[in-house]
């Protein structure tokens, strides 16, 4: 089955009500094809509900296979259940809404296998999540928990190994690249991590960490 397919059957399963109390943008949806969020789904914003979870799947699929980040094998959907923590790494001092995101476990094993190494713990997440060096800073860290029993749609599929560094393109033309861009275009990022997206994220969940 399609990505695109496969998050349209997650999106339609239910009003996920994490989300719905958390993301709004995943309210303004709900709102403008007629759910009414104390009301829940009826037989009369169904169909808009359905239509427009259809579009939100497309966009969602269009934007995870155009990153080419994931392992095309290892992809699939998956309904995250609390009680359960997820972390992402951002630019500090800037409002990052990055969809990737990593679990408590490669969270632990950071802290275990850095120390042992003699790496940072920023520097080991760049690797193992193959995060480019022009795409982040990696001098920040964020954290969603979910509580007990509340349900957040991801998908999740193993991190693809990415260049030290990629060449932006703004409106059409290439970005000026980074000063060490020749110096290691022969370089790779390890990656190999299973990496969590969520196309919607409760926002108002999101709080600062210093896993780092």
């Amino acid at each position: 089955m399609a990505l695109q397919d496969e998050l349209y059957r997650m999106y339609v399963a239910q009003v996920y009500p994490v989300l719905l109390n958390n993301d709004p943008h995943y309210r303004a949806r709900l709102f403008n094809c007629g759910v009414d969020p104390t009301g829940g789904l009826t037989q009369g914003n169904q169909a808009n509900f359905e239509n427009e979870m259809k579009l939100q799947a497309w966009l969602g699929a269009c934007e995870i296979e155009k990153s080419r980040g994931l392992e095309p094998n290892s992809i699939r959907t998956k309904v995250l259940i609390g009680p359960q923590v997820l972390y992402r790494s951002v630019n500090s001092g800037t409002k990052d809404t990055g969809i990737w995101w990593f679990s408590e476990k490669v969270a632990k094993r950071c802290e275990e296998e850095a120390a042992k190494s003699g790496q940072s713990k920023a520097e080991w997440l760049r690797n193992a999540l193959a995060v480019c060096y022009n795409w982040n800073t990696m001098d920040g860290m964020q954290r969603i928990r979910l509580h007990a029993g509340e349900q957040l749609p991801a998908v999740i599929g193993i991190g693809l190994p990415m260049p030290f560094n990629v060449l932006k393109i703004h409106r059409g033309r290439i970005e000026t690249p980074p000063d060490d861009y020749w110096k290691n275009i022969r370089k790779t990022l390890l990656g190999g991590e299973l990496q969590i997206v969520l196309p919607w994220i409760p926002v108002r969940r999101v709080s600062p960490t210093p896993i780092l």
